[in-house]
């Protein structure tokens, strides 16, 4: 640490490429006034229009302003009253313009260039846009999209991945009293030369000069050193001998816990879902994805799916011209919508098996079976059978509005007839949009307890509405619980038998 230490006059404030953090906005903004004030680039002064709303008399309106100039940044959403634009000057996003585009608040950048014209309202020539190139060309890669389709007299600055930046306007004061209120527009951005170390958290700087103050906390030196990404790029700056702050005590709270963490250490919840298990256990992973076309990444990267020998997914939303694959199986067969090209919300089942089951033949070939029954408007019932170790094997969907009576007879038709549900074992999963956390025996429990089928699991919600209409049924010995999966409002099942 001592060998990255300097004197501040072995850092002049300009520094190219240096990022300087202080413990306090007062000695950011002024180190930014500083570096600001000696640049000689094209620069230009915005003052942020305020507007006055409501019923105000001429004494408070004139006063509002007034009391809003004086406010700092924290309380006008980030919207400073005055702002010194300097071209080649790195500046900081203050607020969220675009959070899926990255141009979010604290995303930094330097300002390449400004674009000038006249204000409607106030008749004058200011800035109307600005440009900042981001470190990441994935920042504002949206925005630079759009607007190049709709004009051509930024091709040249888009080319440089050079992002534009408008106003923003936002109501930054109310009186309690009144309903009078101060609307702000003005660009969200800051000086960004320095920031506060609180500001950089979760920052990784390449260049980094951290400003200590004499009495500086462990934890907040932690912080700003960790901004680094290398220990080159770090340079501590303090005209007084460094002292590294004391050792923590053992029996400071932070020594407490991280023993007790060591000790104690966390265990995942659903660890034996992706543990090795014995070869003749066999694992079913259902969930009903809503949409295997947005949601297949997530799939292909959960472990508790990749560690199953059978995956089973329901409203898959698919039409037969998709083709979906997950490393280390094998679709064996799949129900898609009525719509041959389009998305078919609501509809579509596929199963996926472990690749070594299809290849050391437990899989039974001729057993494999899917089936739709289609009512229009109505509803629908859908699913897939196929028998795996002599077991019936089957994932089934049934839409709100398909008739009890209906699914019965489908039932019956697929499952039931001649008996076959006593002569033969059989586990049915499926989301069958029926609470099972009723109280009492509902009307499909008492179908499937009728062919010596079982619930497996009670009382569990499997919904984010916390409903059960999704379960498993049996007539053999099988483990079941819910396994909790986030991109869906339906929880998974993991079978075991």
């Amino acid at each position: 640490m001592k060998a990255r230490c300097f004197k501040q006059e072995d850092f002049p404030p300009g520094a190219e490429h240096v990022v300087h953090l202080f413990h306090s906005n007062k000695h950011a903004c002024a180190h930014n006034e500083l570096v600001l004030g000696k640049m000689k680039t094209e620069d230009a002064t915005v003052i942020a229009l305020d507007e006055v709303f409501g019923e105000p008399t001429t004494s408070a309106k004139d006063k509002a302003p007034q009391n809003v100039a004086l406010l700092p940044t924290s309380q006008t959403y980030g919207l400073p009253h005055k702002l010194l634009l300097k071209v080649d000057a790195r500046y900081m996003l203050t607020g969220n313009i675009d959070t899926s585009d990255g141009l979010v608040n604290g995303a930094d950048g330097v300002l390449k260039a400004l674009d000038y014209g006249t204000n409607k309202r106030t008749g004058e020539c200011r800035p109307l846009r600005i440009w900042l190139q981001f470190p990441d060309v994935k920042i504002g890669k949206t925005k630079r999209a759009n607007i190049s389709h709709s004009s051509r007299i930024f091709e040249a600055k888009l080319r440089k991945n050079w992002t534009p930046i408008e106003y923003l306007s936002s109501t930054i004061k109310r009186w309690k009293a009144s309903n009078l209120q101060v609307r702000r527009t003005q660009f969200p951005v800051v000086p960004a030369e320095a920031i506060t170390i609180h500001k950089s958290q979760g920052s990784t700087i390449a260049k980094v000069a951290v400003h200590l103050p004499s009495n500086c906390h462990r934890a907040l030196m932690y912080v700003a050193c960790s901004r680094a990404t290398s220990s080159e790029g770090l340079s501590i700056i303090n005209d007084k001998e460094f002292k590294l702050p004391e050792p923590l005590s053992h029996l400071s709270p932070l020594s407490v816990e991280m023993k007790r963490l060591t000790e104690q250490p966390f265990e995942p919840m659903f660890k034996f879902l992706r543990e090795e298990r014995s070869p003749t256990i066999r694992q079913i992973l259902f969930h009903n994805v809503q949409s295997l076309r947005k949601h297949l990444s997530d799939i292909s990267a959960d472990p508790g799916i990749n560690k199953s020998d059978i995956v089973m997914l329901v409203e898959t939303w698919s039409c037969a011209t998709d083709h979906y694959k997950l490393d280390g199986f094998i679709e064996i067969d799949r129900v898609d919508g009525p719509h041959a090209t389009a998305s078919n919300r609501g509809f579509g089942t596929i199963v996926w098996v472990k690749d070594n089951i299809l290849n050391t033949g437990r899989l039974m070939q001729e057993s494999i079976k899917h089936f739709i029954h289609n009512s229009d408007n109505q509803g629908h019932c859908e699913g897939v059978m196929f028998v795996i170790d002599n077991i019936q094997l089957v994932a089934i969907y049934r839409s709100p509005h398909y008739s009890l009576n209906s699914f019965f007879a489908t039932l019956y038709k697929e499952l039931f007839s001649a008996g076959k549900s006593q002569a033969n074992p059989i586990i049915v999963c499926g989301d069958f949009n029926e609470n099972f956390i009723s109280g009492k025996e509902t009307a499909i429990e008492a179908y499937f307890a009728s062919n010596g089928l079982r619930p497996i699991i009670q009382n569990i919600p499997t919904t984010r509405g916390h409903t059960q209409i999704d379960n498993i049924f049996s007539n053999i010995s099988v483990d079941a619980d819910v396994y909790e999966i986030f991109f869906s409002c339906h929880r998974s099942l993991w079978a075991r038998f």
